[in-house]
């Protein structure tokens, strides 16, 4: 398992099943933060543009699931950052539900990542 920083407990779950899609970097977390509940800020890629692409391929394939709870899911780009990061943000008690389905859809995502950069 890649371990990017500390995580609290109560996030754990996410950040491991995020640090399992092939390229995403965690950075920071919080199990329970106001305003956002349990959220995890993270990377990907090179550029805004992989970013986003990722973006679109979880927020797809998670609708596909037709989850029983919301989350949000955002591009955030701060002064001091050389590019956008992404923040995913749940309310606590749906950290283990989201975690799961992340998990499941890795598949998908890392063999799409395969494909669309040539293997690397």
């Amino acid at each position: 398992m890649k371990v990017n920083a500390e995580c609290d407990e109560g996030i754990a779950s996410l950040v491991t099943a995020l640090n399992d899609v092939d390229g995403v970097i965690t950075l920071d977390s919080c199990q329970d933060c106001y305003p956002w509940g349990a959220n995890v800020f993270f990377t990907y890629g090179h550029s805004w543009a992989m970013l986003v692409g990722l973006l679109q391929r979880l927020s797809t394939e998670l609708a596909k699931l037709e989850l029983p709870f919301g989350f949000s899911l955002y591009l955030a780009w701060k002064g001091s950052n050389d590019h956008p990061r992404a923040h995913i943000c749940i309310e606590p008690e749906h950290v283990g539900g989201l975690a799961q389905a992340i998990r499941q859809i890795t598949p998908s995502l890392n063999s799409r990542r395969s494909v669309s950069s040539g293997g690397r």
